[in-house]
Order: structure tokens, then C-alpha cells, then sequence
């Protein structure tokens, strides 16, 4: 059952790399779920890793495909690394992305991601077991926003739909 659960996670997100390479973000949601939940025992487990080296396997082969044209739509890093990048661009995303949110989205959802996140950090609302997937998912793309040479208010696209969902949960139990 567990196989083919995890034949199903790898397939559907090689294929959405395939069609948005953005979504190499997907690989990283069970690593970042697994640091989550603090439960160490899936990293030595096949479930895990299967799943992981399909995906990766995709990700190289896409890659590779794309090697004989310039490798366009795979090269969003940057042609010339060195540690200065590793500074500078994430943290140029990182004001650049939190800057231009009230510009993306307007005021009233940053105002309710404000008063979300104000809830949250009281002592009742800090761990709800039900938001680590969606967690997991909105910090595995951010992250992945952060490291790519390339940035505009559109590549927010994936990181919106968990943090929505969190939103909602966390108001609704606010409210009731």
C-alpha cells in the first residue's frame, strides 16, 4: 500500500516539474515534513527514499534534456557561483518577496497573514499537527524562491495555496 502511495507522489510531482520547473519544490516537502514532525525514523526508510530518487532521477533527466538548448528553463540559478552568491541572493529575495507582498496581493490578505501569524505565536495555536503538510509545502517553495537567481511577485504563485489554508484553520479556530 505504502509503494504505491509512494510511486504515486513521485509521478505526479515529476510531472508537474515537467510542465513548471518550479515545482522541484515538491522533492523537498517529506524532508521538510520528516524535520517537522521530529520523526527521524522515514529517513532510513525505503519510503522515503524511493519516492526521492524517482523524482531526483526526473529532475536530472529533464535537465539533461535540456543541456542541448542552452539549458533554458532549468538554469534559473545563477552560470558563476561563489560564495558571495550564497549571501547575496538570498537575501535580496527575501526583502525583495516580503517588499512587494501588500503590491501582489493587496492589504487585506497581508493584513489577515499578520493577524494569522499574531495568532499563531499565542501559546494555543503554536503546534496543530493538521498544518505541517501545508507548512512543509509553503517553506519548501519559499525556500526554493529564495535560492533561485531569478525573482518576480508571479513565482509567489506556489507558495500562496498552504498559506491560505493555514489562514482559514487558523482564524476559524480563533473565531470558535
Amino acid at each position: 500500500r505504502w509503494f504505491r502511495k509512494a510511486i504515486g507522489f513521485a509521478l505526479l510531482s515529476c510531472a508537474a516539474l515537467w510542465s513548471k520547473q518550479h515545482a522541484l519544490f515538491l522533492g523537498m516537502i517529506p524532508f521538510v515534513l520528516v524535520i517537522l514532525q521530529r520523526q527521524w525514523p522515514p529517513l532510513a526508510s525505503l519510503r522515503l527514499w524511493i519516492p526521492a530518487m524517482i523524482f531526483g532521477a526526473a529532475a536530472a533527466l529533464l535537465a539533461a534534456l535540456s543541456l542541448p538548448f542552452g539549458s533554458t528553463g532549468v538554469s534559473q540559478l545563477v552560470d558563476d557561483v561563489d560564495v558571495s552568491w550564497f549571501k547575496a541572493v538570498p537575501w535580496h529575495n527575501l526583502l525583495f518577496y516580503v517588499g512587494n507582498l501588500p503590491r501582489s496581493v493587496g492589504w487585506v490578505p497581508v493584513g489577515l497573514l499578520v493577524a494569522t501569524l499574531l495568532l499563531w505565536s499565542l501559546r494555543r495555536f503554536r503546534r496543530d499537527p493538521r498544518h505541517d503538510l501545508y507548512i512543509a509545502w509553503a517553506v519548501s517553495s519559499f525556500f526554493l524562491l529564495l535560492i533561485l537567481g531569478p525573482y518576480e511577485d508571479r513565482y509567489l504563485f506556489f507558495v500562496y495555496p498552504p498559506l491560505l489554508v493555514i489562514a482559514y484553520s487558523v482564524i476559524e479556530s480563533a473565531s470558535g
